[in-house]
């Protein structure tokens, strides 16, 4: 552009240049007059150069929710792809991670990944068979299978079994969840 016009003795001058998602980094975007317009030989003539797309600046996006993160992601130009992670430590429903660092300039319309928490997995374990342990064995069961000790209830129920678990409040091989409490009764005679 600048050879053309010096070939035409007209003078350049550089205009700011500015960005431009439909002109290419280095192209003319406009010139002053417009094309096509007759002047005088000597006269100058403005050209705007693009510095191709604007890039788009990463927003931060843990500990947004879902839809705050797609939106900031949309209102800088940006399209979202998220998935679904447990973590203990990241509240159900808030960014934990991002895949492009916040900061970071990248073309418009990048995709940017972010993974949301689900809250803590629910673990789940099988509730042990109690009846004819000793508490401290039952109690010892518990606490292996995960499980906390409820109330430990003593009953008068005969001479079979004595000192032994005769009852328990969640039924051997039930799934439950992790931690919960399994009460038992225990034989006194």
């Amino acid at each position: 552009a600048e050879r053309t016009l010096q070939a035409a003795n007209l003078t350049v001058v550089q205009g700011e240049a500015q960005y431009s998602d439909s002109i290419a980094e280095g192209n003319v975007i406009s010139s002053n007059p417009a094309a096509g317009t007759e002047v005088e030989e000597g006269t100058e003539v403005t050209i705007v150069v693009s510095l191709g797309a604007e890039p788009a600046t990463v927003p931060s996006l843990r500990g947004k929710t879902a839809s705050e993160a797609q939106s900031a992601l949309q209102n800088a130009g940006l399209n979202g792809s998220s998935s679904e992670e447990y973590s203990d430590s990241v509240p159900a429903g808030q960014v934990i991670s991002q895949s492009i660092s916040a900061g970071k300039q990248v073309d418009k319309g990048t995709t940017v990944e972010y993974v949301v928490s689900r809250g803590p997995e629910t673990k789940y374990v099988t509730v042990p068979n109690l009846i004819g342990r000793t508490e401290s064995e039952a109690r010892q069961a518990l606490r292996d299978a995960g499980l906390s000790v409820g109330e430990v209830n003593d009953n008068y129920g005969g001479t079979t079994n004595v000192n032994r678990v005769v009852d328990q409040s969640v039924s051997a091989g039930s799934s439950v969840e992790e931690g919960i409490s399994v009460s038992f009764t225990i034989n006194l005679g």
